[in-house]
Parts: C-alpha cells; structure tokens; sequence
C-alpha cells in the first residue's frame, strides 16, 4: 500500500483546513509582495496594478470592498473597529442621511454579537476592556450604547467564565441609578429576545449581586442623594429595582443606607407621615440604640381606613398595622381619649441582642432562636463595632445561637445551657410591663451599654427630612424663603425641588453656588450646569454681573472640568442651543449673554484632554457633501457637519500646521457649484475664534462626496501633508478614482512613503475609505473625547 505523503505528491495529506492555509499562503505571499514594493507603507497590491488610477469609486479595486450606501465601494470596517465605533457614536436615534435607525442599530448590534459569540477567545476580553475604558474614562457622549452592550455580554455570553466576566463591568459602569435602571432593562429585555428554551427573565443570582453593588458600596447620605434626585427612570421606579434585587439590609454600608431603603419603601406605600416621623426621631435620638429601634420599626402594611372625628383637642391618628380592627380601636381611642378602658394585655417587649464575633473580618451574621422555631435572621453591624438585632419575644426562656461564615456558635459573654445535646445561650424574657425608662429607651436591652447615634444615620435622617419638607413648599412666600434656606443648607439639587418653585430667581441662585450634599462641591455641577443655561438666562434679574461672571468663572475652570469629566459633545449641543435663545422642545426662550456663549468655546476645547503638538504638517479635510447634513449621534441641533467643523477647531488650535479645507465633487458629478468641489478655508480661520464662529466660516454649498479631493488637491497645490484627517460618513461615489489610490499617488509625488490617513467616522455605519492593510491608516469614531491623544500617538508612531 502507498502511504499518503506519495499518494499527494510529497505534499502534507488535504484535511479540512486545506482551503483556509491555501488562503493564508496568498495573504503571506500578498504582504510579501507590498514589503518588498517602493511603499513602506503597506499598502495592498491589487492585481490591477497600475490599472487601479483610471478605477472610478463607483466599481471595485478589491475584492474585500463592499458597496456603501450611495453607490461607491469602500471597505467594511472590522467587527471590533464597528464595536467603538458604535459605543462613540450610537445613539438612541442612529439614523443617518442613507439609513433608517433600525438599519444601522442592527448593523451595530450585529457587529456586537459576532464579537461576543466569536471563536477568538480574545475578543470577548477586548470587547470587555474597550467597555470599561469608554466607560470609566468618560470617552462616549451616551451611556446608552455601552449598558446595551454590556448587557448583551451578560446575557448572550458564550460561558460562565466569560460571564463573569461581563458581570465584574457592572460595578464599573453603574455609578447613577440611571445607569442601573438601563442596565436592568435591557438584561431583561434582552433575555426575552434568547432562542428556543434559552428564553428567560435575566434576574439571576450573579447579576442581581453585580447590580445590588451600586446600593451596598454607597454610605447613607450619598445613597440619599442618589434615589431622591433619580426617583424614576427609563420606565422603572426605585422600588421596583429594589424589590428585583433582593438586597439585604445587612449588606449595605451603614446604618444610613438601611435609613435610605425604609424611606424608599415607605413614600411607595404612601406612608410619608410615618416615615416622617420616623425621621424626626432619628435625628432628635441621644443613643444608637434607640435610633435602632426606630430604624427597626415596620413600615404600616394598610392605609388609614377611618378618619379621625374632627375637634380642637383630638389629634388625627396615625396608621396602625392590623387591617380595620386596629384602625376601629384607634378612632375609639381618639373619641374617648386615656379614659376608655380595655382588657389588660400582655405586651411583647423588644428585646435587644448584641454580638462581637472574634475575628473582625466578618461582614454579616446571623442569629436563630428557638421562639422563632429556629429561622436564621440577619443582624445589623454597629458602626462601633460587632453587630445587633432587636426581638420582639414573647414572656419565657429562650434558646439562641449566632451563625458566622456558616459556623453556629455561642457568645461566652452571655448566659449559657444545655439543651439535649446542644449548648445554647440563652435570655429569660420577664412577664412584666416596661417601666417609663425602658418606654424611653425604646427596648429592654441584652447588654447595658448604650452608644452615641452614628452620625451617619443623623446626617442621613437630617437630609432625607429636607427633601421631604422642600417637597412639601408652595409658592407662598413664606414657603419660598423656607425653601431657600433647605436648598443653602443641605445642598439639594433642581430635581428634588417642586416645579413651581423652579421660576423663582432665588432659588436658581442658591442652586448656583450650592455645595451639596457633602458640603465638598463648588457649586452646581458643571454639566447640570451648561444644561440649564437657557433656563438661567430666561429667569428675571438672573443674569446680572455678579451672576454671570459666576457661571463663566466656572465654564473656564479647568479643574471643574476635568473634574466633571463632561463629554465635548454635550458642550457643543449645549454652545448651539444657547446660542440660538429657544429650546428645542417647548416654549422656553431667552435672551443670549454674549459672554457665556463666548465662554462655552473654551468648555469645549478644555474638555479634551490636553496633549503635547506632534509639530506635523496636517490637512483637516471636512465632508461638506449633502449626506452630512444629517444630525449627528441623534440630536437634531447638530449636523455631522457642524459636528466635523467643531472636531476640526480642536485639531486647528492644538497644531501650529494645519491646512483647513472642505470637499463635496467636481463638477459633473451632480455638483450644484461649477468647480472642482474643493473649498480653501485658510482664509476665513483663525485661532481664538468661538465654537459658532469656525462652525460659519466652514459652511459650503452642498454636494456629491469624493472624498479622494483632498490628496488629489494637495498633489496639485504642491502641499506638504504628513496626516490627512477626513472626516466624512465614508458614502464616497463621485470620483474618478478612489481616495486609497489619491493616497498612494500623493505619496509616490510628494515623496512622503509615510504620509498617513486618518478617517474620522461621523456616524455609527460600518464603512471606511481605507484600506485596512494600509499601516499608515487609521479609523476613529468621531466625538471620541481622547481624539486628541489617539491622533498625536498614531502620528508619533506609537499605535
């Protein structure tokens, strides 16, 4: 018999992977043939050779492009690259001039799924690590794209590893509870979407335990600032998370928190008088024990079913648990006062149990008791130290045991027998009536030590009475002069006060120089900030000087915008809609202040990190084409133009050499202006103009794309480029050759073997006009906040 090595000619034997190593052995030899070329770049040799110059857009000069959507060919950017590039620039609204929303959020989401569920093992990690950088960093305009994509990460992960994985982003990208009520939805809406018997609710164990981090890492008063300004969202309700969690009151930080949940659940049931009550206690309480016992209390389970008989001397009663019996008996005892009389009763006492385990690393513990047949029970941890539980026992002996990491043991500081074979402690609950000091107290203590009230719990209880008494204001003024004083004080923010009160100029003022809740803020957060500014302006005597220099001194902050993080984008659709003195929804209108409008331009340059100029010659070449009118990341103020212009102002002030130019087509091409579709803006820049200013001098007519212009123009013009920036929506078609083939013929020219491309993609589609094995090439998603220093690293050479 021939053995197989003759059979095939000497060759390796024809297995299933033939046809892929047949591919590689052409790619190598490809790769090959381009190092070997004149061109140091890369650049991939077509097998049109010097045909490819006289190659119009709209036919093929690979066979790895694909058709855009006006009828050029271009290249399709990969799973990965289409990922940031949607995570930039995605929106709610991912429409653009060529496509519907749904077209381009399922080419998005499609991109997102193929890189979950790839066979790379190493892409779900760089999925996950492109996610937490936009994130963290604060690199997107919009939250939205992320927590979708982390969500599908969660829910269509391909393991238990990998969803793991996914699940340690969430405490990383959850930092409002807006972000916990998108997280929530889209896992659950997510998880409907699973094929076959996949289908689910999302709500499992490991990501209600990611999601419940946002609640149990936060202490009481950042808690309460947190669920009062975000009280609903996206469709969902704190309590409705809250119940989906299942979070346990012992996981969270302090006693504050615990404070903030009642509150929650209380104002959902209607209970805000209890509550109420409740809260004052708290705050006027001398020890941690009777704050605990006030913290314990349940919330009334009914509504109030009987109303009090009106009269100067009988108060209204409050809600008792216990259905409408309870509810007839406090209507008789409101009537009739101390005098009617009732059978004796035997009162359970609350019974308080202390515990300090011997190692202090444990976090949670248990207690079990035989009166309640054994049932494991969560103690509260002290901020002192140890932890606590009040019981209400009824009169007897009764045997208890604590549980530590699973282990159930007794405290040798109390009272120990034995019970069968068992050793319990124990604690004898006399038949007595509490006397007035135990009243007082609130509960009959195990041990006879009483703590001060953390100041947590106060500070808590103080701020969540605040809102509660804000919320409460009318527009008296009285009321008014009341509000300001809790907005100076506690530091509130606009959304936890009234609407009604949201006109006043006073109130807008205090907002203004608020310093939170924590005591620690320079003022209204500077986001919130640019966001209200129509509203500032259109209130009465706002506006003065004193205001003014104000808001402009805090516009100009580069520490307060650091700080903020907040994104470029929202500081131009913040700069365009000021400037033009009407909201876009709504009838708000006001007057312009000229110099905060000035000022916003330096918002929004400082808002990109700083970076060191490379010293290159650069041409900023601008898509002024009639795709690029559509809006951009879905907000109607702004055009992907506009948005290009404003990019390129960051490029024009950071860089001493920049060629400034824009390009639709050449005549013939459908063109609407008889020339050669190239527009010369160095004239009409400079450096130090506004936002709106540079925006206006860059306005062109409209027209076809060729977006091969720019290299051909500096060809004929004789300019010395190292980068060319192009920022289109890559729906090039109208030239006569392609723009790769106008970069390869610059380079031959100028002598410029690495003169580099960056395309800038303006909307969230999936095309480029590069060549993807061009090493000199670079694809970047628009309004990506580290644009500056991704272009002055590719530039140095250090991508």
């Amino acid at each position: 018999m021939q053995s197989t090595t003759n059979m095939n000619g000497g060759r390796p034997p024809v297995g299933k992977n033939a046809g892929k190593n047949k591919k590689k052995r052409a790619n190598k030899k490809k790769r090959a043939a381009a190092k070997s070329g004149t061109s140091s770049s890369g650049t991939m040799t077509s097998q049109l050779g010097a045909g490819r110059a006289t190659v119009p857009q709209w036919c093929k000069i690979d066979i790895d492009q694909v058709a855009n959507h006006a009828g050029g060919f271009v290249w399709k950017l990969s799973d990965m690259e289409h990922a940031n590039r949607y995570l930039i620039m995605g929106a709610k609204d991912n429409g653009n001039y060529y496509q519907t929303t749904e077209q381009v959020s399922t080419e998005c989401h499609t991109a997102i799924l193929r890189v979950i569920r790839s066979k790379n093992p190493d892409d779900f990690a760089k999925l996950c690590a492109m996610l937490e950088d936009i994130s963290v960093r604060g690199l997107a305009a919009r939250q939205e794209p992320t927590l979708l994509s982390l969500a599908a990460a969660i829910v269509f992960a391909p393991s238990v590893e990998k969803k793991v994985m996914a699940l340690a982003l969430v405490p990383k990208c959850v930092r409002i509870p807006t972000h916990a009520f998108m997280l929530a939805g889209y896992v659950s809406d997510l998880s409907q979407c699973k094929p076959g018997k996949e289908k689910g609710k999302g709500w499992g164990s490991g990501f209600r335990k990611a999601l419940s981090q946002y609640y149990t890492s936060r202490r009481g008063l950042e808690l309460a600032t947190a669920l009062t300004k975000y009280k609903n969202r996206e469709g969902w309700r704190q309590e409705d998370l809250l119940r989906m969690l299942h979070v346990n009151p012992a996981t969270l930080k302090d006693d504050g928190a615990r404070l903030v949940f009642k509150y929650v659940f209380a104002c959902a049931r209607g209970e805000k008088d209890f509550i109420r009550k409740v809260l004052a206690d708290i705050a006027t309480s001398i020890t941690q024990e009777r704050a605990m016992e006030l913290l314990e209390t349940p919330i009334p389970s009914t509504e109030k079913t009987i109303a009090s008989t009106t009269s100067k001397t009988v108060s209204k009663p409050k809600p008792k648990q216990g259905g409408i019996v309870a509810g007839f008996k406090s209507a008789i005892q409101s009537v009739f006062g101390s005098k009617a009389t009732t059978a004796p009763t035997h009162t359970q006492k609350k019974t308080r149990i202390q515990f300090t385990p011997a190692s202090s690393d444990s976090t949670t513990v248990e207690i079990a008791t035989s009166a309640f047949q054994w049932k494991r029970m969560f103690m509260n941890p002290v901020p002192t130290g140890g932890f606590t539980i009040s019981l209400e026992l009824p009169p007897g002996t009764h045997d208890f045991k604590f549980i530590v990491g699973g282990v159930w043991q007794c405290d040798p500081s109390k009272p120990t027998h034995k019970t069968g074979e068992h050793e319990n402690n124990y604690i004898v609950v006399s038949d007595q009536e509490t006397t007035t000091a135990e009243a007082a107290a609130g509960a009959t203590d195990a041990t006879a030590t009483a703590t001060p009230v953390s100041r947590d719990l106060i500070a808590t209880a103080v701020y969540l009475q605040a809102v509660m008494e804000i919320e409460a204001c009318t527009t008296s003024v009285s009321d008014l002069y009341k509000a300001l004083k809790l907005v100076r004080e506690h530091g509130l923010v606009r959304e936890q006060i009234p609407t009604h009160l949201l006109n006043s100029s006073d109130i807008w003022t205090e907002l203004l120089k608020s310093k939170g809740a924590n005591g620690k803020q320079d003022g209204m957060p500077l986001e919130a900030l640019t966001r209200n500014l129509g509203k500032l302006s259109s209130l009465p005597n706002f506006m003065g000087q004193a205001n003014t220099e104000t808001i402009c001194a805090r516009l100009r902050s580069e520490a307060d915008i650091q700080r903020s993080r907040i994104h470029p984008f929202k500081v131009l659709v913040a700069s365009t809609i000021y400037g033009t003195g009407k909201a876009l929804k709504g009838s708000l209108c006001w007057t312009v202040s000229a110099q905060v409008r000035d000022t916003l331009t330096t918002t929004f340059l400082r808002s990109f990190k700083n970076v060191e100029p490379t010293g290159k010659r650069y041409m900023a070449a601008l898509d002024v084409s009639g795709s690029m009118s559509s809006a951009c990341m879905g907000c109607p103020a702004i055009t992907c133009r506009q948005a290009s212009a404003a990019l390129a102002q960051v490029l024009y002030d950071t860089e001493p050499h920049v060629y400034m130019r824009g390009f639709t087509a050449a005549s013939g091409y459908g063109s609407v202006v008889h020339d050669n579709g190239f527009r010369n803006f160095d004239p009409l820049v400079r450096r130090g103009m506004t936002l709106d200013q540079f925006i206006r001098a860059t306005e062109a007519p409209y027209g076809p794309t060729d977006c091969s212009l720019p290299m051909l123009r500096a060809i004929d013009e004789g300019l010395d480029v190292d980068v060319f920036i192009v920022m289109t929506d890559n729906e090039t078609f109208a030239g006569k050759v392609h723009p790769q083939v106008a970069l390869e013929s610059y380079r031959t020219k100028a002598n410029k073997p690495n003169a580099k491309l960056i395309v800038v993609g303006m909307t969230a589609n999936n095309l480029t006009i590069a060549d993807p094995n061009d090493r000199n090439t670079l694809n970047l998603a628009g309004f990506n906040a580290a644009m500056p220093e991704i272009i002055a690293m590719f530039v140095r050479g250090e991508l």
